[in-house]
């Protein structure tokens, strides 16, 4: 299991991290995740703001959605199934 809460929206690449971290993990890792950033002036650390490209390569790479925090924070957890395109 790998957890990153509030870490992509502070890398330069996070497609990048994402494919990196589809290869260190097993077949049925799980990876729990806060993927969201605010647009907040007062946070200039927070250097992506757009994660569709992230989470398209998730769902290219097979990570596949399985529970989601609707009512708070915006957790997710995807586990690593099939195989990437």
């Amino acid at each position: 299991m790998i957890l990153a809460m509030d870490v992509f929206e502070h890398l330069v690449d996070p497609v990048e991290v994402i494919q990196q971290l589809w290869r260190a993990m097993k077949p049925g890792g799980l990876l729990f995740a806060r993927i969201h950033a605010a647009v907040d002036p007062s946070h200039p650390q927070h250097i992506v703001e757009d994660f569709g490209p992230t989470f398209a390569r998730m769902e290219q790479l097979g990570f596949m959605e399985k529970w989601r925090d609707r009512a708070l924070w915006g957790h997710v957890l995807f586990q690593k199934c099939g195989s990437p395109i």
